[in-house]
């Protein structure tokens, strides 16, 4: 679903469509988002699966795909993402002991006007803890909050995080939110490059990021 949601996106605005994917994109859309109904918990959140146990990554992951849905113009039912934000309102706090996770919490609840304000305190107090994929994800919540000034801040430092592969390349080092592919610095690098285009911030990095992620791309996809 997530991928269809973020064509959709790209794609908002566009006078001409490839013919097939006008065709099937709307398809693909409705069957994700009804299978996501379907496999929201009586708590609100999402597991990996429909009767498995609530994951406060998956719920986040599914909060920011409907909202990317919603940004694409695609109607969502309100009470499935009111119902999602409360439970990780709920959690939240206690992610606190995982700063990637704890982030990427915040960023999604920011994503529909529902951030905590102690939590993201909390966030911007323990900066130090906080790798380059949580950096980047706490400069995208103070972005999406409205707050230009902190999210400036944290992206500064952020950027002290770049390493130079090369002339032409950089990126950034550190796990994401899961185990195994997020360890090698893509996710971070992607997100990273999410927030400084977001933010419209060190534009001359843009490219030498790009290159970076392109050339750890192993046939048409990432590992």
């Amino acid at each position: 679903f997530l991928p269809a949601a973020l064509v959709a996106r790209a794609l908002t605005g566009l006078d001409k469509l490839d013919p097939k994917l006008a065709k099937r994109l709307p398809k693909v859309l409705e069957a994700g988002l009804n299978r996501l109904y379907r496999f929201q918990h009586g708590d609100g959140g999402w597991g990996w699966w429909q009767h498995d146990r609530t994951n406060d990554f998956m719920t986040a992951y599914v909060l920011f795909g409907l909202a990317m849905a919603k940004r694409a113009g695609i109607k969502v039912r309100p009470r499935v993402i009111t119902r999602g934000n409360r439970y990780l309102r709920g959690r939240v706090r206690s992610l606190r002991r995982t700063p990637a996770l704890h982030a990427y919490a915040l960023y999604a609840l920011s994503l529909g006007g529902q951030l905590p304000p102690a939590e993201i305190d909390h966030s911007l107090s323990k900066l130090k803890k906080l790798n380059a994929y949580g950096l980047a994800l706490l400069a995208l919540a103070y972005h999406a909050k409205g707050d230009a000034a902190t999210a400036k801040y944290v992206l500064k430092r952020l950027h002290k995080r770049i390493e130079i592969a090369s002339r032409s390349e950089a990126y950034f080092k550190g796990r994401g939110t899961l185990r195994g592919w997020s360890q090698d610095g893509l996710e971070a690098t992607a997100v990273a490059l999410r927030a400084f285009v977001t933010t419209r911030s060190y534009q001359k990095d843009w490219p030498r990021l790009v290159r970076w992620l392109l050339k750890q791309r192993r046939g048409g996809r990432w590992r």
